[in-house]
């Protein structure tokens, strides 16, 4: 997004600035970065061993030793008491970027047919996320520490009060899917073979995975959360409401009720296909939440399609894939006492292979209404929606 010709720029990237932030004009995102920096002691590495990366707000992966060292050229300051004023400052902007993830501004406006996307600000945090290092506790498997983070993945666990809603702001359900974007992210830092990545390969397999892993979890805590007697038609959007397919609809304060009938009526196809896909499957399994994160990691580590991965990381891959089988197995033996469990593993799998199959018809169908000017949204031609196969 362009700043408009009269804006106070950001001294650090360039972009507009939200006013006077650690005593220079800046930004948001970079006055939060340059917080963080403080706090954890400031010890990066310039990735390209340069140090006079391009930092602006267009760069791609910005470098986050440059880009602290411009925040001090510039001269950012935090004055003699540190934790007092990066209090003050914190205080000053709302919520922290490590609980309140996500601007307060609206994200789910539309201009013309189309909702716009700010790809800068998630990947800011994504990356945030996945640059940090590995916290959680020492163990020789692999799935029991992701199933407990997977437990804890919703902060606060489930709502006392969650509403099928039949009409609903379509920016709840756009913060809903932004926000799950990054406990994704959260979740799979907790594996620690994931975590000790180098970033480059982590940031790859994220943007390959974080969608058949959303919906995998999307799907399974709907009927965790609602019941297994929960219609397949209904879909948790996130921790408080849910819809249902067959009786909802949208509101939205950039957009005409007429158009909203007409893109929920569009895009009936894909509801549709994960009515039959996912959810039903999902409730006619009855999956264990122990059989969801063993999908769910299934996925992080199934590299076939992400390129330019590091031989190591590949090497790390089988291996995990191979524990997480025998993993499986002995939960299925010895904790469902299962004497024979390869038509339910097939059933499962087919699960998994179906959600793929899903994403790649979603991106089919929104490319059709995009090109007819019925609805589009600049989310799917962001990194975050590559399809992999496109490249081939």
């Amino acid at each position: 997004m362009t700043p408009s010709p009269t804006a106070v720029l950001c001294l650090v990237c360039g972009g507009e600035a939200s006013g006077i932030r650690f005593e220079v004009n800046a930004c948001r995102a970079c006055a939060a970065f340059f917080r963080r920096s403080v706090e954890i002691g400031h010890k990066y590495k310039c990735r390209r061993g340069i140090k006079r990366c391009d930092v602006s707000k267009e760069a791609f992966l910005q470098c986050r030793y440059c880009r602290y060292q411009k925040c001090k050229d510039v001269g950012m300051s935090t004055g003699d008491n540190v934790r007092v004023k990066i209090d003050r400052e914190l205080n000053a902007e709302g919520p922290s970027t490590s609980q309140s993830t996500l601007p307060t501004k609206r994200l789910a406006e539309f201009e013309g047919h189309r909702v716009k996307f700010d790809e800068s600000f998630l990947m800011e945090r994504i990356m945030d996320i996945l640059s940090s290092k590995f916290s959680g506790p020492s163990s020789a498997d692999v799935l029991q520490p992701l199933l407990k983070a997977y437990n804890n993945m919703v902060p606060g666990g489930k709502s006392n009060k969650i509403e099928i809603a039949a009409s609903l702001d379509y920016e709840i359900s756009m913060r809903g899917c932004f926000e799950n974007m990054l406990r994704v992210a959260k979740w799979i830092m907790r594996c620690r073979e994931f975590a000790e990545l180098p970033l480059g390969d982590k940031h790859q397999i994220y943007l390959s995975m974080w969608r058949p892993i959303h919906i995998l979890e999307r799907g399974a805590r709907t009927f965790e959360y609602l019941g297994i007697d929960c219609p397949s038609s209904v879909l948790l959007l996130d921790d408080r409401y849910a819809v249902d397919s067959q009786n909802y609809s949208y509101t939205s304060t950039s957009a005409t009720p007429e158009f909203i009938k007409r893109g929920i009526e569009a895009w009936k196809p894909v509801t549709e296909q994960m009515n039959r896909v996912l959810l039903t499957p999902i409730r006619e399994l009855a999956l264990t939440n122990f059989e969801v994160v063993y999908l769910c990691t299934y996925r992080l580590w199934e590299l076939d399609r992400v390129k330019d991965l590091s031989e190591e990381t590949c090497r790390i891959a089988e291996n995990v894939l191979k524990r997480i089988s025998e993993e499986l197995h002995r939960y299925y033996t010895t904790e469902l006492k299962m004497k024979s469990y390869s038509g339910r593993l097939a059933e499962i799998i087919r699960l998994l292979n179906d959600v793929d199959v899903l994403v790649k018809f979603t991106n089919k169908i929104e490319l059709a209404l995009d090109v007819s000017e019925v609805l589009g949204f600049e989310f799917h031609d962001s990194v975050f929606c590559r399809d992999n196969d496109d490249d081939e």
